[in-house]
């Protein structure tokens, strides 16, 4: 998924809206990744991104994108 933003407001609101888009789109990163290989390092991976976004992600979408990605890795 790609969308192209205005402002880190824009980028603010888009994933706020669809927290689980982007839970689903880190999921499919971290399963592409030759570094994730068990459901501890995808944990791991998970959160690496999440920091990576810092100010983007407010505590709600956070929240929301984690328990979306711990559904997808349970089938691990």
């Amino acid at each position: 998924l790609r969308m192209e933003l205005a402002s880190e407001s824009a980028a603010r609101e888009a994933v706020s809206a669809r927290p689980a888009t982007l839970a689903d789109q880190l999921f499919l990163e971290a399963g592409a990744s030759d570094d994730v290989t068990s459901q501890e390092s995808a944990v791991d991976y998970l959160e690496l991104r999440l920091a990576y976004f810092g100010t983007l992600l407010d505590g709600a979408a956070s929240t929301a994108i984690r328990a979306r990605f711990f559904e997808r890795i349970a089938a691990w």
